[in-house]
């Protein structure tokens, strides 16, 4: 089977998280969806994205919103990071994510998992301290050369949730710490120079701002307008095929059939992020498994 399989979810969802959640947190959660994903979905509420938002987390069906985010995941704005494969005896990267529930399975080889990200907000006038909760899908996509741990991006400026002055923001734990725990238990960054070049190549898409590594020093190329640095500048185009490629933004070839505009990629790094929504499911992935094919 191919990642173009009509997704099958499990049945079985663990929903503590969500029915724990409050209306207002589960708006939250919702938000982070394509509006257009959202209308298709509860085709009977009416409203804005906000009113929309709220009025499907008035509904409390927990169970259709959970389904609702393992189905979507792949159309969020949302960063992946890149491991080796999970062999047979190989810890389960889960034991790296915080206080999660797991809400389901795509095709046997995707878990999608629920998890609250908390934050400590200073206030002024009057001064204050509040605590703040904030439910974080996530994903675990074993693949047979690969392991991706993905996590949709959140607000990042949370001082829009209050009505007065935010003093400071302290984030308990973000991706970055959970990328550090799957790294602790043994699972390496996998390098995606490899495929990224070769669909590069293929002018599948084309990079418009670059840092890449030369013999003496890093260099960040930017081109003007955004035009394409394969198109514009071969020259250069040439010389970073043969050079390590960091954080990239690549533009996908408007005659290429894939919904994925714009995304950012660390090759080096093993990361890849979708800086905007997608329209159709499992656009995202494709990009994502365009690469791993071409990489290995």
């Amino acid at each position: 089977m191919t990642w173009r399989t009509v997704i099958r979810v499990s049945e079985e969802f663990a929903l503590a998280t969500l029915e724990d959640a409050s209306p207002e947190n589960i708006k939250r959660l919702l938000e982070l969806f394509p509006v257009s994903v959202l209308k298709r979905n509860w085709s009977h509420l009416k409203g804005n994205k906000p009113e929309l938002c709220g009025a499907i987390a008035g509904e409390a069906d927990h169970g259709k919103i959970g389904s609702f985010i393992v189905t979507n995941f792949a159309r969020c704005k949302q960063h992946a990071y890149v491991f080796e494969a999970r062999g047979e005896d190989g810890p389960n990267p889960a034991d790296a994510l915080p206080e999660i529930d797991c809400l389901g399975i795509v095709r046997g080889q995707t878990e999608v998992y629920l998890g609250t990200a908390k934050y400590t907000v200073l206030l002024r006038d009057p001064f204050a301290q509040e605590e703040l909760e904030l439910l974080w899908p996530m994903r675990i996509d074993y693949q047979d050369a690969a392991t991706v741990v993905s996590f949709v991006v959140l607000e990042r400026d949370v001082g829009t949730f209050f009505e007065r002055e935010v003093i400071n923001v302290r984030r308990h734990v973000d991706e970055k710490d959970v990328v550090l725990g799957v790294s602790s238990l043994g699972y390496k960054s996998i390098d995606l120079n490899k495929g990224v070049k070769a669909l590069w190549a293929e002018d599948f898409f084309d990079a418009f701002r670059s840092k890449f590594k030369k013999a003496r020093s890093t260099t960040t190329e930017a081109m003007d307008q955004e035009r394409g640095i394969k198109v514009t500048v071969p020259q250069l185009y040439e010389q970073m095929q043969r050079l390590p490629i960091f954080e990239t933004m690549f533009r996908v070839n408007p005659d290429v059939e894939c919904a994925v505009e714009v995304f950012q990629a660390n090759p080096t790094d093993g990361s890849i992020k979708m800086t905007r929504y997608t329209e159709r499911g499992g656009d995202s992935d494709e990009i994502i498994h365009k690469i791993l094919e071409k990489n290995f």
